[in-house]
């Protein structure tokens, strides 16, 4: 009995160890912290969420020196943005999308008020 127990003690040792001098265990998902920077101005970095056709959906937007609530634009007819919550670098954006819009990947266009813009790849459903 005993001799298990000091064959476990070195294991949770080493554990303890690693994690504590920044080797620890970390999972699959596991992102990058802090997030990587962008250059001043305006950049679009990259979307979580899709929009569906026929309905109105809420997506954010993330990318660097968002402000003043950016006109967001689709090369894709029949689709709305309206953006809800302007952080500066990160836009919540509701979506609609008009019922029979090509499902796939659309550019979107978004411009600030000071006529800066990029563009950014998004995803219908």
């Amino acid at each position: 009995m005993t001799g298990r127990r000091i064959l476990a003690i070195p294991g949770v040792l080493a554990l303890v160890f690693a994690t504590t001098i920044g080797v620890g265990i970390t999972s699959a998902s596991a992102t990058k912290y802090p997030p990587p920077t962008f250059p001043h101005g305006l950049h679009c970095g990259h979307d979580h969420g899709f929009g569906r056709g026929g309905f109105t959906e809420e997506i954010n937007i993330f990318g660097d020196g968002f402000h003043g609530k950016p006109s967001i634009v689709s090369n894709e007819g029949g689709t709305k943005f309206v953006v809800i919550h302007d952080y500066g670098n990160e836009l919540v954006v509701e979506v609609t999308i008009a019922f029979g819009t090509p499902k796939g990947t659309h550019v979107l266009n978004i411009t600030d008020p000071d006529h800066t813009s990029c563009k950014l790849h998004y995803t219908s459903r």
